[in-house]
């Protein structure tokens, strides 16, 4: 595989691949997909464009530095199938709506998937696993996460000042360590929870 410094990777508004090193990016733009056809070390990939679909193809994206996968006030975007190790944050998700991040493997990584001030993205059959945090949720709501295989030092970490900052789908297709289902309760009273059943 490829193992080009790009440094930062830009996929820009106008749907322009760049690199910050102006090395060939190898990705293949058809449209609105875009796919990954080798392995990417980069310091970061930007996504600066919505409504387009990352495919990975089974391939790496890695780095030693803050960000891998930014998405940052960018909204329906698919992320699929792509290898991510080595960054403080895997894929970072920030004021975004309506993304997709499903099939990815998170490794390696400070946290795995952090998602901050975010409505309706779906998170769906991602593993995520040998992180610090595997999913880190700030000020977030209505997401849904489904299938997500998690086993990382710490899991999830949910953080909020208000309800709705708690208000997310996240139900027991979720698991931990292979076998632990995920409960996610929101305004639960007398509950019996029993580690048995």
């Amino acid at each position: 595989s490829s193992q080009t410094p790009l440094g930062t990777v830009y996929i820009r508004s106008n749907g322009i691949i760049e690199s910050s090193t102006n090395a060939t990016v190898p990705i293949q733009q058809n449209g609105n997909i875009y796919t990954l056809t080798d392995d990417l070390v980069v310091n970061a990939f930007v996504i600066q464009r919505g409504g387009i679909t990352i495919e990975g193809a089974g391939y790496k994206i890695q780095g030693n530095s803050e960000y891998g996968i930014d998405l940052t006030t960018i909204n329906q975007v698919t992320i699929s199938n792509i290898q991510v190790e080595g960054f403080f944050y895997g894929i970072y998700l920030y004021q975004s709506s309506g993304n997709t991040i499903t099939g990815n493997t998170l490794n390696y990584c400070g946290k795995g998937i952090e998602i901050i001030n975010c409505t309706q993205n779906t998170i769906t059959n991602n593993v995520i696993t040998d992180n610090d945090f595997g999913l880190e949720l700030v000020y977030t709501s209505e997401n849904i996460f489904r299938n997500n295989q998690l086993d990382n030092n710490n899991n999830i970490a949910i953080y909020g000042i208000e309800f709705s900052h708690f208000n997310n789908d996240m139900d027991d297709s979720n698991t931990i360590s292979g076998n632990k289902r995920v409960y996610y309760l929101i305004g639960k009273e007398n509950l019996v929870i029993n580690p048995q059943t």
